[in-house]
């Protein structure tokens, strides 16, 4: 049949575990009508998942004990640990980057050394004169905070 091939070994144990899609469980009934061998595998398959949970269900509904409880939180405890100092020196390195950076810019955008981003901003920049007059704040009880410009 050519719809044979469309039928996934996954999905032929998702079948037996009840977890298909309901569409899709019926092409797989059809597929497994036409193939008795298969059929009979699957069964197979559907005994041990049976015995399986006859054996282990009582062992699944057990509440976990306290000692191990203990090793997963003091586990869960070291990994936060880890995470937060990972994260001090991912902080500090990008601080480093950001210092760095900052002062070459400084250092060569600086007047002294006459590069073209140095020579524009000083033809840009205002005289003396020009600067606008910032004067110091009245009391804080009779005016805002900002400053008068």
């Amino acid at each position: 049949m050519p719809g044979d091939q469309l039928i996934s070994e996954d999905e032929l144990h998702a079948y037996v575990d009840g977890d298909i899609a309901p569409a899709r469980r019926l092409d797989i009934a059809l597929y497994l009508a036409r193939h008795p061998a298969e059929a009979a595998r699957m069964e197979v398959f559907r005994a041990q998942r049976e015995a399986i949970h006859a054996l282990f269900d009582d062992l699944a509904r057990e509440p976990v004990p306290w000692r191990l409880r203990s090793i997963v939180r003091r586990h869960a405890q070291r990994l936060a640990r880890r995470r937060r100092g990972t994260g001090t020196v991912v902080g500090i390195a990008i601080a480093t980057v950001v210092l760095v950076t900052g002062r070459t810019v400084v250092r060569y955008a600086a007047p002294e050394h006459g590069g073209p981003a140095a020579e524009a901003a000083a033809q840009r920049a205002p005289a003396a004169d020009e600067l606008p007059l910032i004067r110091p704040l009245e009391p804080l009880g009779r005016r805002n905070r900002n400053f008068d410009i």
